[in-house]
C-alpha cells in the first residue's frame, strides 16, 4: 500500500477522538502526538521518540515543498522559527488535525481555516527518493 494512503487512513480512524494536551493515543491526541502516530506506524520517524510540533519541523526541515499535497504536514506558528501547531493535508483544501479550543477533537479543517501557516513538508519524499533509487 501507498504510504501515502496509508497515512491517510490511519489518520481517519483517529477522527472524533478528543483533544488533550500531551494525549498521544491511542484515546485521545494533541497536535503533534496526533502526527507521530501516524509518522510512527507508516514507519517514517522513530518510534521511540516523542517531540513538539516544533521539533517534527525540524526534522522534516529538509523536505520542503511549495504547495499542499495529499499527506504532507503543514505547519503553524507566530513565526517559522517558532511552530506551535502541525496537521496532516488531505489535499490542496482541506487538512486533519487534532484541534484544541471549540473543536476539541481530531477533525477535518479547511486548509486554509488559519492565518499562521509557516512552512509545508512531506515526510515521505525522502522515503520515495530512496526507493526509486534502489529500486
Amino acid at each position: 500500500m501507498d504510504l501515502r494512503r496509508k497515512a491517510i487512513e490511519i489518520a481517519f480512524s483517529h477522527y472524533g477522538k478528543p483533544y488533550r494536551w500531551g494525549g498521544n493515543g491511542p484515546d485521545d491526541f494533541d497536535c503533534s502526538g496526533f502526527i507521530l502516530d501516524i509518522l510512527k506506524k507508516t514507519g517514517v520517524f522513530p518510534p521511540d521518540k516523542d517531540i513538539t510540533a516544533h521539533d517534527i519541523m525540524r526534522y522534516y526541515a529538509g523536505h520542503t515543498v511549495k504547495r499542499p499535497y495529499l499527506a504532507c504536514l503543514a505547519f503553524y506558528g507566530t513565526t517559522p522559527t517558532h511552530i506551535t501547531h502541525v496537521e496532516m493535508i488531505i489535499n490542496e483544501r482541506a487538512v486533519i488535525g487534532a484541534n484544541s479550543g471549540n473543536i476539541n477533537m481530531v477533525s477535518v479543517q479547511k486548509f486554509d481555516y488559519r492565518d499562521d501557516l509557516q512552512k509545508i513538508c512531506d515526510p515521505y519524499k525522502h522515503f520515495y527518493e530512496m526507493r526509486e533509487k534502489y529500486a
